[in-house]
């Protein structure tokens, strides 16, 4: 296709910015419009479009929006909730059909939670002379029509799929040794005179010790004197001593790993996810901001790909706008609150900490905010959980 430039000359704007959302080849070995048509939670996203022609312009920008509201801005500057990414002119092909070259720009949009949709638009300017930025899919070639502004151009939008969590196994040997310090000493002292038509007395005293460390230890000494009287012509006294020691050592190991507690349980990383954050509107993850000297629970099983039996989560928790000094306890729901703090600030102050938190019954957990009156706005970023 033969093109005329109709507003302005080739040195000053692209004569067409191209963009498919698709795995089709950009031209001669300069890769695909695409890497992948839709991302997880744990892939970004690459993309692709192409310039004509070579040399027309030096700028290249993708204009793109989480929140699903199309992205706004111009000459690489965003508006509104819309970030930015400069492209990166990293091919050249040669273009049968028109005998010219054609720039290639490649940008990757980065790797975002499950769920988010996301929308984006491309475009491309030369600095030289007066700038005109045109958008995709539009050029300044005499059959096209061109688009100078985030309004009119070619829309392009996709749905993060959510990836199944990565099961990292932990490996724990634990060996266990039980010592147990028992000592029990028992005297037991018996004395005890019986008279009988034969004239016997028993005298019987008794000791017994018991050790117990892991090794017991059992030593009986029962002594036993007995005189006997036999009324005769020759009285006869006979004493009987009978000592007896008996040592009965045992050894009891405990070799091999125990069940671990609820912190030993195994860990599963996710992509870090953002759970809370109450700057934004009113929400059961977001708005409105914690209120001095109360508690707010906020359910963690189901999101951010957290499962309903997972025990803990791993965060980091950020404190910020807050309108006097205080601190943040994060604590499972239904649980006391402990009287440590998860994190202490200032007024006005941002501030953040790495926690891990147990759960509550139903995958829950609470966070007081310890001022003394005003409001803190709070936001949480999940990035795995033990189970």
């Amino acid at each position: 296709m033969s093109c005329i430039f109709g507003v302005a000359s080739a040195e000053a704007a692209a004569n067409r910015v191209e963009h498919q959302q698709n795995l089709n080849l950009t031209g001669g070995t300069c890769g695909n419009y695409l890497d992948r048509l839709i991302p997880n939670s744990t892939q970004d996203y690459t993309l692709r479009f192409t310039v004509e022609f070579a040399g027309n312009t030096q700028q290249a920008r993708v204009y793109y929006t989480i929140d699903g509201s199309t992205p706004t801005g111009g000459f690489g500057i965003a508006t509104g909730s819309t970030a930015v990414l400069t492209g990166a002119y990293s091919c050249t092909f040669f273009d049968l059909s028109q005998g010219q070259n054609v720039d290639v720009v490649t940008a990757t949009i980065p790797v975002e939670p499950g769920g988010t949709v996301v929308k984006y638009v491309v475009s491309a300017w030369n600095t030289v002379g007066t700038p005109i930025e045109i958008f995709g899919n539009s050029g300044t070639c005499a059959t096209c029509t061109a688009c100078m502004n985030t309004l009119c151009a070619d829309l392009f939008q996709y749905t993060v799929l959510t990836a199944t969590p990565t099961l990292t196994a932990t490996a724990t040997a634990t060996r266990t040794r039980t010592a147990t310090g028992t000592a029990t000493a028992t005297a037991t002292l018996t004395p005890s005179l019986t008279r009988t038509p034969t004239g016997t007395a028993t005298a019987t005293r008794t000791a017994t010790v018991t050790s117990t460390p892991s090794r017991t230890v059992t030593a009986t000494v029962t002594r036993t004197p007995t005189i006997t009287f036999t009324p005769s012509s020759t009285p006869t006294r006979t004493p009987t001593f009978t000592p007896t020691i008996t040592t009965t050592p045992t050894e009891t190991p405990t070799p091999g790993p125990t069940a671990p507690p609820a912190v030993n349980a195994p860990f599963f990383s996710l992509t870090p996810c953002r759970l809370i954050d109450t700057r934004k509107p009113d929400g059961p993850f977001a708005g409105p901001p914690l209120q001095a000297g109360a508690t707010r629970s906020f359910t963690a099983a189901g999101q951010c790909n957290i499962p309903l039996t997972a025990r803990a989560i791993s965060i980091n928790v950020t404190i910020t706008l807050p309108s006097v000094a205080g601190f943040l306890t994060i604590f499972p729901t239904g649980s006391d609150r402990p009287l440590t703090s998860t994190l202490n600030y200032s007024a006005n102050q941002t501030r953040a900490n790495n926690a891990v938190s147990l759960l509550g019954p139903a995958g829950d957990f609470a966070a007081y905010c310890g001022q003394a009156s005003g409001t803190a706005h709070l936001i949480v970023d999940v990035n795995g959980y033990f189970e």
